[in-house]
């Protein structure tokens, strides 16, 4: 929500860059300071502040530089509730998904790799940009992992992830 000032929000919250944590700064009297998080049903962290909910991640972010973030926000270590501005990092959606964890979804255990049933053999293939990047086929699901892994970090830099 870009349209409530950042000020606005520093004038109610506060944000420990450390700890990743939230305190309200106005409260009623006999109140909590507390501020009061809900877990969204992507795990998200979300906050109600200024008559509005935000995510936990982009409010930590817009608190401690001044500005809210023009892009994505991406939680290096994949842990959508560590909220602390050293585990921030200011990205493209495609540079988000890179730095995704493993897809419930996927059969071999390792990401980007694949059973190939009628080559009898482990597929290797990273996207980028929705273009897929073939890695080559392995009898060995171990060495598929290697070059998926090799892979990933040529193609996808700081924010590939391997798990």
């Amino acid at each position: 929500m870009k349209d409530v000032p950042v000020e606005k929000i520093a004038e109610l919250l506060s944000y420990d860059p450390e700890t990743g944590l939230f305190v309200r700064k106005r409260y009623i009297v006999g109140g909590d300071s507390a501020v009061k998080q809900r877990l969204d049903h992507d795990g998200y962290l979300r906050i109600n502040v200024a008559k509005g909910t935000f995510k936990a991640h982009r409010l930590a972010w817009a608190l401690h530089y001044g500005r809210w973030p023009a892009g994505d926000v991406d939680h290096i270590n994949c842990d959508r509730a560590d909220n602390r501005i050293a585990n921030l990092r200011e990205c493209n959606r495609s540079q988000n998904c890179h730095n995704s964890s493993l897809r419930r979804n996927n059969k071999s255990g390792v990401k980007g790799v694949s059973w190939s049933g009628r080559r009898k053999k482990w597929h290797v293939q990273v996207a980028v940009n929705r273009k897929i990047h073939n890695g080559g086929m392995y009898a060995d699901i171990a060495e598929a992992e290697a070059v998926a892994v090799a892979l990933r970090a040529r193609l996808h830099g700081e924010f590939s992830n391997h798990g």
